[in-house]
């Protein structure tokens, strides 16, 4: 998810290493697991169908949270806030015990700007790619908008799996495995939202658990 920085090369490496501590549960295979067909009864899917639609109505949002990640022997964690304007993103990542913060911007449309790693800005069209050259992790930036809030991606291609009240459980998209673990109960005007998310593709392992949803003013 990228929203998880570790540079290899300078000072932020060092922190990172300095801090790292995962949260429990990142050790799941990153393999596909045969489905066990759940039942998923007619109010349940008019439920979820409306949730899609709220999400899709609502294209501004932010949360704050948390991140762990995992590559190899090699982790951290990080705070993130992370605000969503349509197609426009900007992600603000925080070390509380360095104080130090790094911001990734940008628009899925446009190009991206990070800024804070090694104490320069790296600008690049696919904040994907940005991330990769800064950081050495490969985080599914493109996909992330919609998996946070366990919304069908725009980009297709994905394999489902449901939970019984209808909702995304187990997501296989572009090599990642995506489970949700929990969810944060409906609301007045929200419906129901990811709490506690988890990805992997081979040795990485991302957990995000968001501490916080808002819904921004247009």
């Amino acid at each position: 998810m990228t929203v998880y920085l570790h540079d290899v090369n300078r000072g932020l490496g060092v922190f990172l290493l300095a801090v790292s501590f995962l949260l429990p549960g990142c050790s799941s295979s990153g393999g596909r697991r045969a489905s066990v067909p759940v039942m998923v009864d007619a109010t349940a899917q008019v439920v979820e169908q409306a949730r899609q639609t709220w999400l899709q109505e609502h294209p501004n949002w932010s949360f704050y949270g948390r991140a762990a990640i995992r590559q190899g022997r090699d982790g951290g964690s990080v705070r993130v806030e992370w605000e969503q304007h349509g197609r426009g993103y900007r992600i603000v990542l925080s070390a509380p015990m360095s104080r130090q913060s790094w911001v990734l911007s940008g628009s899925s449309s446009g190009p991206a700007r990070l800024e804070g790693v090694g104490g320069c800005v790296r600008v690049g069209e696919v904040a994907e790619q940005v991330l990769f050259e800064a950081t050495g992790w490969q985080v599914p930036m493109g996909l992330l908008p919609d998996w946070v809030r366990g919304r069908n991606s725009d980009s297709g291609g994905g394999d489902v799996q449901l939970d019984a009240e209808g909702r995304p459980h187990r997501v296989y998209q572009g090599g990642w495995q995506l489970r949700f673990l929990d969810w944060f109960p409906s609301s007045v005007g929200r419906p129901v939202l990811p709490r506690q998310i988890e990805a992997s593709r081979g040795s990485a392992r991302i957990r995000l658990i968001v501490d916080q949803w808002d819904e921004l003013i247009p």
